[in-house]
């Protein structure tokens, strides 16, 4: 299972480009307005500089005293890591026009070393500015700790391979036992995955499940996996699509006591080497079964197919969402819908081909990204619900013609028969 966050609340917006300091904004704005972004954008651009020079001193410069230490502890945690290309970005709608400024949003963001420049992270901060105009100072500066990653707490030791980037608690076993079998891992997805790799993934190393509950913000109780998870937030405007935030989080306890750990390792590591061509319009089913493929995890059909449950399933129904088993992911219809789903992957592979799968694939990534921005719910909405469930289907259907030549119908038919015929 693939963690899809959407740093919108399903509504991903313009937090992107800082349009004022671009000279674009809105006419109706004044340019005062873009006047003041800009000096704002560029006091903060020295500042980003400064960290990236690791000059504490100069990043401190325009920021009131009694506010310094609310950035300090960041400042001096993002210099321990081996980060780069570290910026800030302003959300221009929270801009005002003159000084002084308050509830200005920005986000201070910056990659690891040796990944990829589209692989981002960011820590949200609110600035109160004010003036002289050409002068601007930080009058004002919060973070919101709650939404730090894990490597600004406890997670502070930097382990590495050729491919793999490990944060983990200081004196933490079992380090290196797991990048051997990412980096295994890994070479066997350069074999069966028809997409550039990342040169380096970025992993959390989580100790037990106390920690990976809290890594990952997820009660184990209540949903799977237990042993590794891959998180991904994708940001969108009408014109660009970005999937960022790329990291992986491993139960280490788990990971070495249950006898599927590498093989769960493997499929969450599926989700993030496919996350640039993954969209909000693929549906569940896709990326599941994709991902159960390439770690070959085929399911134990019989059962299922002797109490006929296959039979309330469909392809339709759920090429509605981009997440399986509903609200409830451990449920057991999740269960149900993750079997069905590989049932889905194993045939389409077996009758058309790696390749004409992958192509069917990737054919999502083609979808212009203004039609999924149009269709995203501007409130929570459940899964498989609204405009973007909509647009996930019709796109489905298409592509499932297109790729195929099957209606969902048929699609149904064919993976019940290859079911029943692999149950044996």
């Amino acid at each position: 299972m693939q963690e899809r966050s959407y740093p919108r609340l399903r509504l991903l917006a313009a937090s992107l480009l800082v349009l004022a300091a671009l000279g674009c904004e809105a006419p109706d704005r004044q340019e005062g307005a873009q006047s003041a972004a800009a000096e704002v954008q560029q006091m903060l651009d020295r500042r980003a500089e400064a960290l990236n020079s690791a000059d504490l001193n100069s990043f401190r410069g325009p920021v009131a005293p009694e506010h310094r230490k609310v950035e300090e502890p960041v400042a001096q945690r993002i210099l321990a890591l081996p980060v780069k290309d570290i910026s800030f970005e302003l959300q221009t709608g929270t801009v005002a026009n003159t000084f002084p400024m308050t509830g200005v949003s920005a986000e201070l963001t910056y990659r690891f070393e040796g990944t990829p420049q589209t692989n981002t992270f960011s820590i949200p901060v609110t600035y109160g500015f004010d003036g002289p105009p050409d002068a601007p100072v930080i009058a004002e500066a919060a973070i919101d700790t709650d939404q730090l990653p894990p490597w600004f707490g406890q997670h502070t030791g930097v382990s590495s391979t050729e491919h793999f980037l490990a944060l983990h608690r200081p004196g933490t076993e079992g380090v290196q036992q797991v990048l051997e079998v990412a980096e295994a891992a890994r070479t066997e997805l350069q074999r069966s995955v028809p997409a550039d790799l990342d040169p380096v993934f970025v992993v959390v190393l989580a100790g037990d499940d106390v920690d990976y509950q809290r890594v990952t913000g997820r009660d184990l109780l209540e949903e799977l996996p237990r042993v590794a998870r891959a998180i991904t937030r994708f940001s969108i405007t009408p014109e660009l699509y970005q999937a960022r935030y790329r990291h992986l989080v491993v139960n280490l306890d788990r990971m070495e006591r249950e006898g599927t750990g590498p093989q769960t390792f493997q499929h969450e590591l599926v989700h993030l080497a496919l996350a640039s061509v993954t969209r909000p319009i693929t549906p569940g089913w896709v990326s599941e079964g994709a991902a159960m493929y390439v770690a070959n995890q085929r399911p134990n059909w019989t059962q299922r197919v002797t109490t006929g449950s296959f039979d309330t399933a469909s392809i339709e129904e759920l090429s509605n969402s981009s997440q399986l088993g509903g609200e409830r992911p451990s449920g057991e219809r999740a269960g149900l819908e993750y079997a069905y789903a590989a049932g889905a992957a194993f045939y389409l592979i077996d009758r058309f081909g790696e390749d004409a799968f992958w192509s069917f694939y990737r054919d999502f990534a083609a979808v212009p990204p203004g039609l999924i921005y149009d269709a995203l719910p501007t409130v929570p909405q459940p899964p498989g619900e609204g405009s973007l469930a909509e647009l996930t289907a019709g796109t489905t259907a298409r592509l499932i013609e297109e790729n195929f030549g099957l209606s969902f119908d048929q699609l149904d038919r064919g993976i019940r028969t290859y079911i029943a015929a692999s149950s044996g």
